[in-house]
């Protein structure tokens, strides 16, 4: 203990404004002196002690008794007045942490108890305890403001500690990329939002519109098997679009089998779907997202399948067309939908462009020959949902082309597989064909 100019010290913000009345205080120091010290960090910021302070301020002392304290040296000797005191949450992480390890370690030394700490019921967990008497609450909220202190940024860390971020809201945002953590906390700062996903969406939005477009698309239809070739492929996909065989006996639901249609029970069509999924798993972005049309037959067999490769969204996407396919209609309800499934990759961070209704209405093709072909303008919105311009898109059942077409126009590279040779040459022909969106 030593003494401290008093113009040195300083008050942080979380400190109170108003202290009451000081009178008898103000006299007993006048009387006797300060009888206890006041607490400060080595770098002579307040810990404890601030109506002291504000007495001797009162009584123009020059400088008044002060100890070093430092936070991770308030440990059990000094945690039943933790609570009180007007630490911030990380300050706090930092007095639970310290707890703990003081407490272990007395536990392991046979013979010790732990100072001021005997009344712990052995069967009780540690860091509830610590978080306890850190002021922090619960084990839930240490757990969430140490994932903050041990994995957000400074900036981050700072807007917790002032009650500009709650800890709940701070944890999750802990868990974004560092650079997207600053920017979501700068904005919110300046208000330019006024929530946290307001911010990331933003956020999300700038660094698209940042992303430059190529001066050349490259699309292009490979001929062949599609798990061999997406194990061969050197580019990492940034999106899948794909209508994989539904394994309904032909893959064509609506006539009879022709020259170009092939038959896809369902045995051979999930096993197929599988050594699929396996592949783009090793092989595309990280934060890929993929999108799977799905036959009404076994889609929800097919969700049971990505959910062992992919994170699937619960409910899926409803595509409705202009009209409905031909069945026994005393019998049966004619139907009027696909049905699509979103997927990410586990722990994919890219954010859709907009919010979008899980109900998509869109004419079907009618000037096609290929019976699965799905409208241009549906595939479009898919791409520009979950893909910037010049990331690489993948169809692995390229079918005649539609999402080479889409992807083309949105200035999207493109790669599409498709083993029936004609119509990878329909393909072909249809992207060579294709202007990119702007061009004359």
């Amino acid at each position: 203990m030593s003494p401290v100019a008093l113009a040195e010290i300083r008050i942080g913000r979380r400190h109170r404004k108003d202290m009451g009345d000081l009178t008898d205080l103000i006299e007993s120091m006048r009387a006797l002196g300060l009888l206890q010290p006041i607490g400060i960090t080595p770098d002579k910021e307040l810990v404890f002690g601030e109506r002291r302070l504000r007495a001797a301020q009162a009584l123009e002392w020059a400088t008044i008794p002060a100890r070093i304290v430092k936070v991770d040296q308030l440990l059990a000797e000094q945690d039943e007045n933790v609570v009180r005191k007007e630490f911030t949450v990380s300050e706090r992480v930092a007095i639970a942490e310290a707890i703990r390890e003081r407490i272990s370690e007395r536990r392991g030394r046979p013979g010790k108890k732990p100072q001021k700490l005997a009344e712990i019921d052995p069967g009780t967990e540690t860091r509830d305890y610590a978080a306890i008497k850190s002021g922090l609450g619960n084990h839930e909220t240490y757990r969430q403001a140490k994932a903050v202190v041990d994995r957000g940024t400074p900036e981050l860390v700072r807007a917790m500690d002032s009650g500009a971020l709650a800890i709940n809201v701070a944890s999750r945002l802990a868990e974004q990329p560092h650079d997207r953590q600053a920017k979501i906390v700068r904005m919110l700062a300046a208000g330019e939002a006024r929530t946290v996903q307001q911010a990331d969406r933003r956020v999300a939005e700038q660094e698209r519109a940042s992303l430059p477009v190529p001066e050349r698309v490259d699309a292009r239809v490979l001929h062949g098997d599609a798990v061999e070739l997406v194990r061969g492929l050197e580019q990492r996909p940034h999106l899948v679009v794909t209508d994989p065989p539904y394994g309904i006996e032909c893959h064509n639901t609506r006539r009879s089998p022709g020259p170009n249609d092939y038959a896809d029970g369902a045995g051979y069509a999930f096993d197929l779907l599988e050594r699929l999924c396996a592949a783009l798993v090793e092989r595309v972005d990280p934060s890929a997202h993929l999108y799977f049309f799905s036959g009404y037959t076994h889609v929800h067999r097919m969700k049971e399948l990505l959910q062992q490769f992919f994170e699937v969204q619960d409910n899926e996407l409803i595509w409705v067309k202009d009209g409905h396919t031909m069945a026994d209609f005393a019998k049966r309800y004619p139907n009027r939908n696909e049905r699509i499934w979103f997927c990410r990759m586990r722990g994919s961070h890219r954010r859709l462009a907009r919010c979008v209704s899980d109900v998509l209405t869109f004419n079907r093709e009618r000037s096609s020959t290929h019976t699965a072909e799905k409208p241009v303008e549906l595939l479009s919105l898919l791409i520009e949902q979950s893909s910037v311009p010049g990331e690489l898109v993948l169809d692995p059942f390229a079918g005649s082309g539609s999402t080479g077409v889409a992807a083309r126009r949105l200035s999207r590279q493109f790669v599409g597989i498709e083993r029936d040779a004609h119509w990878c040459g329909v393909a072909r022909d249809r992207l060579a064909a294709v202007k990119l969106e702007g061009a004359a």
